[in-house]
């Protein structure tokens, strides 16, 4: 009927077991999310990039990086390499940053937001200076504009995401607007940089497709055969980001004392710090 009290009891026991699973719970989500997190990076950076300069460069021929200018045909060659950049490189990363900085010690809200501004600025840059190529190169060679699925899903990918920038910098980047408003808008705002890479993979993928459709089906090169491996990656890399992006045990970590690098005291602003991206 009595204790030793030197034992634990039913209810501690109880309570150590919880803590065990919860860690144990805690380092397989890390190996997960780090694992993850470790195949997107190298399927964007040392696959889908590369292997697309292979592309353009051995099979679109560009004669001379540093002077693209100097003709429409060599204008045409930037539109896949800085769509690829703009998507795949700079916004998917972007949309990634939150959970990568928080879980590497940078738990600064103000700098993990100013990355995530200027990548995002940068894809901006990319996708504008893309869709200006393509369009020049159709308007010297005559040819119509929009007429294809991949010119429409294009302007649509260009379109989203200069809105999906130009809004989030008005919510997130200026005190002026109400710390309520930035919280109902949150949501939204995830799922459209969630939209905005499904909306840039479809393009990219089906302007892949026509390029080779252009080039003739019997001439399947290896290099041709090269661009249907990134067409093929790309939906797959994609899918591992947005499961990344979906999972609310990735998203971004918080210290166990609450201190996220703000220093404000004010409720809202606590409130508004806790929707993580």
């Amino acid at each position: 009927m009595f204790r030793d009290v030197g034992q634990p009891s039913r209810v501690e026991m109880e309570k150590d077991d919880r803590t065990m699973d919860a860690r144990s719970n805690s380092l397989v989500l890390a190996v997960i999310f780090w694992v993850l997190l470790s195949l997107s990076q190298a399927m964007i950076w040392f696959v889908i990039f590369p292997i697309t300069v292979v592309w353009i460069v051995e099979d679109l021929r560009v004669p001379d990086v540093e002077v693209p200018w100097l003709g429409a045909k060599h204008t045409f060659n930037w539109h896949p390499l800085l769509m690829v950049i703009g998507f795949m490189v700079l916004a998917a990363d972007a949309t990634l940053v939150f959970r990568f900085l928080s879980r590497v010690g940078v738990t600064s809200r103000l700098v993990q937001k100013t990355v995530h501004g200027v990548m995002m600025a940068g894809s901006v840059v990319c996708v504008g200076v893309a869709f200006a190529a393509v369009y020049y190169y159709h308007d010297k060679q005559g040819y119509p504009h929009f007429q294809s699925m991949h010119s429409k899903l294009g302007l649509a990918a260009t379109a989203h995401v200069g809105v999906q920038f130009i809004i989030g910098l008005i919510f997130y980047a200026f005190p002026c607007v109400p710390a309520h408003a930035r919280r109902l808008f949150m949501p939204y705002h995830r799922y459209g940089g969630k939209a905005m890479l499904v909306l840039g993979g479809m393009a990219i993928v089906t302007g892949i497709q026509e390029q080779i459709g252009y080039e003739g089906a019997k001439n399947m090169s290896t290099v041709t055969q090269t661009a249907l491996a990134i067409g093929m990656l790309i939906p797959y890399t994609l899918a591992v980001v947005l499961f990344l992006l979906g999972r609310d045990e990735f998203r971004r970590y918080q210290p166990p004392n609450g201190n996220s690098g703000s220093k404000s005291k004010d409720p809202s602003e606590k409130s508004l710090l806790q929707q993580r991206p």
